[in-house]
C-alpha cells in the first residue's frame, strides 16, 4: 500500500519512548476521533475496500501525529532550547579537543547517547532550528571552525587540526558549504 512505502517518512517512530507526543485537549480529539474511525472500519467486517480504508484512517492518523510532533518543537521551546543548546556546545567541544583527529567524524549517537535522547529526534529538532539534520550542521561547524583558524594556520594545518583526510577535502566541502573558494574568502 501507498502507507508501506510512506512510514519511513514518520521519524518518531524512531523516537525514544520517553520523547513521545505532548499533546493538548483539542489534539488528544482529534486523535481519538482517528482511532474511532479506524475501530469502526474494522467493525464492518472486511471487503475488497477494507485495506485501502484502513490504510487512509491510519495515515490521516500519522499525518495528526506528524503535525503535533511539528508543533511540539515550536510550544515546547524552552525544553528544545536546552537540547540544542547542550547538543551545539558539545559538537564544539568535540571539534575544538582535537578527538576529530583521534577518532574522526562522529556519528549523531556520540552526541545523543550521553543527552539520552534518539538521533531521529534530535535530526527533527535541528531540522526545525537550523534547516539541517546532524551531518549537514555539523560540517556547517566544522567551517565555521575553520573560518576561524584561517586568521593563524594554513590550510594543511586547519586540515590536520579539523579531521580532513586531506587539504582537497577541506578545499572542497568549503566551496560546497560556502559558496566560495577558500581563496575567495581570504581575499
Amino acid at each position: 500500500t501507498p502507507l508501506g512505502q510512506q512510514i519511513k517518512d514518520f521519524n518518531f517512530f524512531r523516537y525514544r519512548q520517553d520523547e513521545s507526543l505532548h499533546i493538548s485537549r483539542k489534539e488528544r480529539k482529534a486523535a481519538e476521533c482517528c482511532i474511532d474511525g479506524i475501530s469502526r472500519e474494522l467493525e464492518w467486517g472486511i471487503d475488497q475496500l477494507t485495506a485501502s480504508i484502513l490504510c487512509d484512517l491510519i495515515t490521516q492518523l500519522l499525518h495528526h501525529c506528524q503535525r503535533f510532533y511539528q508543533r511540539q518543537f515550536i510550544t515546547r521551546e524552552i525544553a528544545s532550547e536546552r537540547i540544542l543548546t547542550r547538543f551545539m556546545e558539545a559538537v564544539d567541544e568535540y571539534l575544538q579537543s582535537g578527538r576529530i583527529q583521534n577518532e574522526g567524524q562522529p556519528g549523531a549517537s556520540v552526541f545523543t547517547d550521553p543527552m539520552n535522547i534518539s538521533t531521529a529526534y534530535l535530526n527533527d529538532l535541528l531540522k526545525h532550528a537550523t534547516g539541517k539534520e546532524f551531518d549537514g550542521y555539523f560540517q556547517s561547524r566544522r567551517i565555521e571552525m575553520a573560518k576561524r583558524l584561517m586568521a593563524t594556520d594554513d590550510d594543511e594545518k586547519i586540515s590536520q587540526k579539523l579531521g580532513f583526510k586531506s587539504s582537497d577535502c577541506f578545499h572542497s566541502l568549503f566551496q560546497r558549504i560556502t559558496g566560495i573558494s577558500i581563496q575567495e574568502y581570504r581575499n
